[in-house]
Formats: structure tokens, C-alpha cells, sequence
């Protein structure tokens, strides 16, 4: 990167570029309810996350159009994701059909995650070498 102003360049730097930087948006029960205190998962259930900067996927799709309705588009780099460090099967995970930049990521809970105290949980995503961690409500 260089930078011009006042008719003057700075010196080039190399900036590493991620390939993913992943942001969690929501997490939903498969009814498209929101996962809460007062809703939480439960081990064996499906549950579908979205995001955004989970990178590239497995065929083209144009800025700002739509991911396609009738072909899932997957990601390239398959995501990891664990409930108290307890990896969760993950059974898709790409764009979301119709949604403009939506990730949509499929996962099992798995037995042995449910919460040590309550039902709050530690949640990890992993795409690569990028991660984000929050937490997940889980009974």
C-alpha cells in the first residue's frame, strides 16, 4: 500500500489481506426464531447462524446480486464450529440463498455442550485461520 497526497508518495508497505474476517449477524431455530436465554438450544438440534467475511465461495457470484435460489452456493473453506470446545457437525455452510453478501452456516448441537451454569455457553467459529467467539444460550 502507498499513499499519495500533496504530491508526495510514502514509502510501500506490505499489508497482509485475510482471506476471511468473519462477523456473526444472528443465530436461529430452524422456525427462524432468534436463539435466546428464553429460547435456547438444545443438544441435537439444528440450528443456522448467518454472517458476513466468511470468504470465498464455490461458484461466482456478482456484487450486490443475490445468491442463487435453486443452486447452493458453498464456501470454499470449510468452517469449524464448537459449543464449550465440543466440535458441532456443520451441515451447510455458504451463501444464503436470495440474500445479497449472507453467509448461512447449518450445525448440529452436539451432546456434551450444554452450559456449565445456565444456559449461556462459549461459541467458536473458525474459517482459516480467522475466528470470532461469543457465546451461544444452550439447555
Amino acid at each position: 500500500v502507498a499513499v499519495a497526497a500533496g504530491g508526495a508518495m510514502s514509502n510501500t508497505v506490505t499489508v497482509p489481506v485475510e482471506a476471511s474476517a468473519p462477523v456473526l449477524i444472528a443465530m436461529v431455530h430452524g422456525n427462524g426464531s432468534p436463539v435466546s436465554p428464553e429460547q435456547p438450544g438444545r443438544a441435537g438440534e439444528v440450528l443456522s447462524l448467518y454472517a458476513s467475511g466468511l470468504g470465498e465461495v464455490d461458484a461466482p457470484v456478482v456484487n450486490g446480486e443475490a445468491a442463487p435460489g435453486r443452486t447452493l452456493v458453498r464456501m470454499q473453506v470449510a468452517p469449524a464450529v464448537t459449543i464449550n470446545a465440543v466440535p458441532a457437525p456443520v451441515l451447510f455452510a455458504g451463501l444464503t440463498p436470495g440474500a445479497v453478501g449472507l453467509y448461512q452456516i447449518n450445525f448440529t448441537i452436539p451432546e456434551g455442550a450444554t452450559a456449565e451454569t445456565g444456559v449461556s455457553a462459549a461459541f467458536r467459529l473458525s474459517v482459516g485461520s480467522s475466528s470470532v467467539v461469543g457465546r451461544i444460550d444452550v439447555q
